[in-house]
């Protein structure tokens, strides 16, 4: 039988352990969540004119328009959600509704405002990784609102007399997914070596056409969303969460490791 000399056995046997255990020791992926929805405005601008512009205190609605006849936006946060899967499907975050009022030409209009959801996730499977919770994701769209003249002369693809525009301030960080839908990136956040992704979609949300971006005074191939007058229009947002295992052994691991293989070619040596 080989017998290695006392002192390369001893490197061996005191390194190889580590080595190994620091590649196997990798805390488990969380596989679902629990997760509460805080959806807000805030930073809202109005138009000049006649009339009022306010916020709700709560900061999930906004109005404006004349004492007679006014428009609003709201946010309600998803109530009872289920469970959010680990590279599973779309959950929900939250309703965008829009009750489009047919107000004077005069008054003052909304014209621009940040709509921010702050996502709270708490680990529930498996068991082992329950509880655990990272800081809260906040992902927010920036965006700006055209609220259209009501004479008959609309643009392309106004279902009503007319259609007001809502765009996007900051679509570069986005992309529409395979459902059609716009879709934002929140900030990565890591938990015990492994790496999620939080992504947000408002379903109807997507590339609009130039003569409407144009309305909207913005760049062609703008993002957004036309909401008809007259009309309580209804946006569903949804969360969705993937995930990128970091198990790579660190670069002390790596060296440790390196050692050990290394002691392992010394005593082969100096056997022979």
């Amino acid at each position: 039988m080989t017998r290695l000399p006392k002192k390369a056995a001893l490197i061996t046997t005191a390194v190889l352990p580590f080595a190994l255990g620091a590649t196997a020791a990798s805390a488990a992926q969380i596989t679902s969540w629990d997760y509460e929805v805080d959806n807000s405005f805030s930073d809202v601008t109005f138009s000049e004119g006649t009339g009022t512009g306010s916020v709700a205190a709560d900061g999930q609605s906004v109005s404006w328009g004349s004492d007679d006849a006014r428009s609003s936006i709201s946010i309600t946060d998803a109530s009872n959600p289920p469970p959010l899967v680990t590279n599973g499907d779309m959950v929900p975050g939250g309703v965008f509704s829009h009750d489009n009022a047919v107000i004077p030409a005069s008054s003052a209009a909304l014209a621009s405002f940040n709509l921010n959801s702050t996502l709270t996730l708490t680990a529930a499977t498996p068991d082992e990784m329950a509880g655990t919770s990272p800081d809260p994701v906040t992902i927010s769209f920036q965006s700006f609102f055209t609220e259209t003249l009501n004479n008959g002369d609309c643009f392309e693809g106004s279902a009503s007399t007319c259609d007001d525009v809502f765009s996007l301030a900051n679509p570069e960080f986005g992309n529409l997914n395979e459902a059609g839908n716009f879709e934002v990136t929140g900030p990565n956040f890591s938990i015990d070596g492994t790496s999620y992704s939080v992504f947000l979609e408002i379903v109807g949300l997507n590339q609009l056409s130039d003569e409407q971006c144009a309305v909207a005074d913005a760049p062609a191939n703008c993002i957004g969303f036309l909401t008809q007058e007259g009309n309580n229009n209804i946006f569903e947002s949804n969360f969705r969460i993937e995930t990128a295992a970091a198990s790579v052994p660190e670069p002390g691991s790596l060296a440790l490791l390196g050692l050990g293989l290394a002691g392992l070619g010394v005593a082969k040596r100096r056997n022979k």
